[in-house]
């Protein structure tokens, strides 16, 4: 990654300015929030973790969807989907 004064340079119009990127840093601390409260209940085997499910969020128009994911059983990662750790 480039220096922000060097990549200003390089590419300008395409490196965001200092005010946008700290609007964006709590969109992305938010979402590291959400992260955390999944890994919590995987941990502690409580509430209803998104195992088979995406969460989906717009940030512009404060919009949560949630898509329904199916396995493919011809993945090996898929095999370990929604069973328990152990």
């Amino acid at each position: 990654m480039l220096p922000l004064s060097l990549s200003r340079t390089a590419a300008p119009g395409l490196v965001p300015s200092c005010a946008e990127v700290a609007s964006w840093a709590c969109c992305r601390e938010s979402w590291e929030s959400l992260q955390a409260i999944e890994a919590i209940k995987l941990i502690l085997e409580t509430g209803e973790p998104l195992v088979g499910r995406l969460l989906l969020f717009d940030a512009l128009a404060m919009r949560f969807r949630e898509l329904k994911l199916k396995k493919n059983p011809a993945c090996p990662s898929a095999a370990s989907i929604g069973t328990t750790p152990s």
